[in-house]
């Protein structure tokens, strides 16, 4: 499987679909539309905004992941020191950690 969040550009074909690239992901993408004869370059998120628009994935030519999104770590840690990725409560008291990233 390929690996798209290597900040190279990659072409749109068929065997890519938007499930291919993390929806929080940042990508910049060149785009087609032959029915008004228009073409651009635009940045965005992969996935949908907060009025549910998203990138019109039938007219991108290539794109590229500009900012991968990386879910945040999350595990609890024992006061013995263990860590479980499930918490231990109510057995066990325990911090939940969950890793802040920019």
């Amino acid at each position: 499987m390929t690996n798209y969040n290597d900040g190279k550009w990659h072409a749109w074909g068929s065997d890519i679909t938007p499930a291919s690239v993390h929806s929080k992901s940042m990508i910049e993408y060149v785009w087609h539309d032959a029915n008004r004869n228009n073409a651009g370059v635009k940045a965005s998120s992969a996935g949908c905004d907060e009025n549910g628009v998203g990138p019109a994935w039938n007219h991108i030519l290539k794109f590229r992941v500009v900012k991968e999104y990386k879910k945040p770590r999350e595990f609890w840690l024992t006061i013995d020191g263990k860590i479980s990725k499930k918490s231990p409560w109510p057995f066990v008291k325990a911090i939940h950690v969950r890793e802040v990233l920019e």
